[in-house]
């Protein structure tokens, strides 16, 4: 209702055109400083959502360069999904911001050491590339080639958005640290990934870095070796730290003490945010996650997730000794699939399928919100396992007599109608209620889903005629986090395609960033 004396209304314009000129100012200030973030993308929230809303925006990217004109403003609608129930302090897929993509350096020092089918691991360090200038500061350290996982040490240069997607268009990373085994002496990680390298595996490794902690005098990379198989001779200590000059490595420590814990725990890691972890009893000064998910479900059917702190568990402050389980406080996790697992039962993750592939994670902050965030391959569709044809094997270990499908469909595993490169977000307040044990590890589940297929550049991996497009896996790398920037990396898997006059194989890193403004109101 109108306000009905002559004083109420002039008062009512006046608030009006002061609320229109806010309001402006703010648009007129975000278009000189970000690019639309969801460019005809998909964003789904979990449970089903009420409210739809459609967005045109014209806007500019800071240091970002588009292949027409570098800072040019692009006008693009986005399509937004919200639910209703979700909590006001929760980072949604809508607050981040596509800046464009950056390729990997072209290294190959033969022996697989390279960056073709790398990026599996990754971490961001804030003080690497001191001598930078631009809006990117700090640096990259990831694995490299899957057979080998040899550590290097990247810069970050501008992104680049490509209409076209063409990798030729990105500005590409530098070698900042070569190629290094950080792996030799250390317990018995060596064996246990050269065991499942000759298996023919691809090997998990999360690799993530902290500041010095404790009676540390300097920050450190902590790393973590997997094997697909975790049974008798590949149930080994699996976790090390060493410095950012790869010197100092010391380990091997584990999460548990069963091959069990091992299919749970051995795979992505990354920083947990002080302030949470000190809010909760249970995780007071534990400030590193680390987690697992494999196909399957083995290791339970969703990713899993603890909190750790390596250096609180040496006697006295020292390091500790080879072969040490961990403190571990649990955050998430769900019921296996394997026969023996005392975890087995019914509960998953929502939406879940066993030929899922979740590749990487991060804890994402700024202002009030924040988001535990999965980033990998979803099967959508049926599922099976066997071969990408459709043909079936037995799981139930009874005998199969048929025959292996040719080239290029022969590859054994869990397989679905189709996939997609996903991020999946979980409400930290949920992980909070998890490690105080007011719910189980099994309760969260994602509020908010991203689909990543629009930004990529290769998703047709094996780019032959008698495969379909849409069933190719394991397009999404690993994912690091600049926390005080707010630039979220994630690593498109073999984003460069084979023949296309790149490198082939290689990685590329696609740049988002989440809008410290608009994300903390």
């Amino acid at each position: 209702m109108l306000p009905s004396t002559m004083k109420q209304r002039l008062i009512y314009l006046v608030l009006l055109c002061f609320f229109s000129l806010v309001t402006i100012s703010w648009v007129v200030g975000c278009g000189q400083t970000s690019t639309n973030s969801d460019s005809s993308s998909t964003i789904t929230t979990i449970p089903p959502a009420v409210t739809t809303t459609t967005s045109t925006t014209t806007t500019l990217t800071p240091g970002a360069t588009t292949t027409t004109l570098a800072g040019a403003p692009t006008t693009t609608t986005s399509t937004t999904t919200t639910t209703s129930g979700i909590a006001a302090t929760s980072l949604m897929p809508s607050d981040l911001t596509y800046l464009g993509a950056f390729r990997f350096p072209y290294v190959d020092l033969g022996d697989n050491i390279t960056w073709a089918y790398g990026g599996t691991a990754a971490t961001y360090y804030p003080n690497g590339d001191p001598a930078n200038t631009d809006a990117y500061p700090g640096s990259i350290y990831a694995m490299g080639h899957n057979s080998t996982k040899y550590i290097s040490e990247i810069s970050i240069p501008l992104p680049v958005i490509s209409e076209d997607k063409n990798p030729a268009d990105l500005n590409e990373a530098t070698t900042l640290r070569p190629f290094t085994n950080i792996r030799t002496g250390i317990g018995e990680i060596p064996e246990l990934f050269a065991t499942s390298v000759g298996n023919g595996e691809n090997p998990p490794a999360g690799l993530a870095y902290l500041p010095a902690q404790g009676s540390q005098t300097q920050g450190k990379l902590y790393s973590c070796w997997g094997a697909h198989f975790q049974e008798d001779a590949q149930n080994r200590a699996s976790h090390m730290w060493c410095n950012l000059d790869f010197s100092g490595t010391a380990g091997a420590w584990r999460i548990g003490t069963t091959f069990f814990d091992l299919y749970q725990s051995n795979d992505f890691m990354f920083e947990i945010p002080a302030v949470w972890a000190n809010a909760n009893a249970s995780t007071t000064g534990l400030y590193l996650a680390t987690g697992r998910f494999r196909e399957g479900g083995h290791g339970g059917q969703g990713p899993n997730l603890y909190a750790i702190a390596p250096w609180l568990d040496g006697i006295s402050g020292a390091t500790p000794t080879n072969g040490t389980p961990l403190t571990a406080v649990k955050l998430l996790g769900y019921s296996s699939t394997h026969p023996e697992n005392p975890t087995y039962g019914t509960h998953t993750m929502t939406n879940y399928s066993d030929a899922d592939e979740w590749d990487g994670a991060e804890w994402l902050t700024t202002g009030s919100k924040a988001a535990v965030v999965f980033v990998g391959t979803k099967a959508l569709g049926d599922t099976w396992y066997g071969y990408a044809d459709g043909t079936k094997v037995p799981t139930d270990g009874s005998d199969w007599d048929g025959l292996a499908p040719d080239y290029p469909n022969n590859e054994k595993g869990w397989w679905a109608t189709s996939f997609e490169a996903e991020a999946i977000f979980y409400d930290p307040t949920d992980l909070a209620a998890v490690a105080n044990g007011t719910i189980e590890p099994y309760e969260p589940q994602p509020y908010a889903t991203l689909s990543l297929d629009q930004y990529l550049y290769n998703i047709d991996k094996i780019n032959d005629p008698a495969f379909p497009a849409n069933q190719n896996r394991y397009r999404i790398g690993s994912v690091c986090f600049d926390r005080t920037n707010g630039y979220l990396y994630i690593i498109e898997a073999r984003g460069e395609a084979i023949g296309a006059g790149g490198y082939d194989d290689n990685q590329i890193v696609h740049v988002f960033r989440i809008d410290p403004w608009f994300a903390g109101i």
